[in-house]
């Protein structure tokens, strides 16, 4: 995604992380995260920032997913400038089971080996257990616990994992279009 495609992100965003974890708030938290994490405005920042790179998957042009990696993350304070994180995977739910999630994993991979990065993060709240799962079948391990702190969001939902995957050393990849994940 490219600071043109600000709309139609923003839309997917909320529409795909709503439909997800809305149950996640208590009463008028959803809106305020929202507004937040994919506003107009901070997608544009986000979009413009060479270190953060967004995905959406289409399915007969439909958007039904999108993805969101963070270039050398900050992990515990320290700047990790070998590794990749995945800062956001989320399926409208009705698409779940096909393989979209799978799909831009590998996609995430291939980039992460073209760029020689050692190691792939993600945070997973720890009552998303089919997540976990994903994640594990993926190659990740837990590496600490960690609780997220945002207001609103709901006490006993806060506690989450964070795992790691060590990334194989970079080995000749067939080149693709990047733009053509699903």
């Amino acid at each position: 995604m490219t600071v043109n495609d600000a709309v139609l992100l923003n839309s997917v965003c909320i529409q795909t992380y709503s439909l997800n974890f809305s149950h996640h708030w208590e009463e008028g938290g959803l809106e305020g995260y929202v507004e937040d994490v994919f506003g107009h405005d901070m997608l544009l920042e986000e979009l413009q920032d060479s270190d953060i790179l967004y995905y959406v998957a289409f399915i007969n042009e439909e958007p039904v997913a999108f993805m969101k990696l963070v270039r050398s993350p900050e992990i515990a304070a320290v700047k990790m400038t070998e590794d990749i994180e995945l800062d956001k995977l989320y399926v409208l739910p009705d698409r779940k089971g096909m393989q979209i999630g799978r799909k831009l994993m590998d996609f995430a991979f291939e980039l992460a080996a073209r760029e020689n990065r050692q190691r792939c993060w993600l945070v997973v709240l720890e009552s998303n257990t089919p997540a976990i799962s994903f994640y594990e079948r993926l190659g990740f391990r837990f590496y600490s616990r960690l609780s997220i702190h945002y207001p609103l969001f709901k006490e006993e939902r806060r506690p989450a994992l964070r795992m790691c995957l060590e990334l194989p050393p970079q080995r000749d990849m067939p080149q693709r279009d990047m733009n053509a994940v699903c």
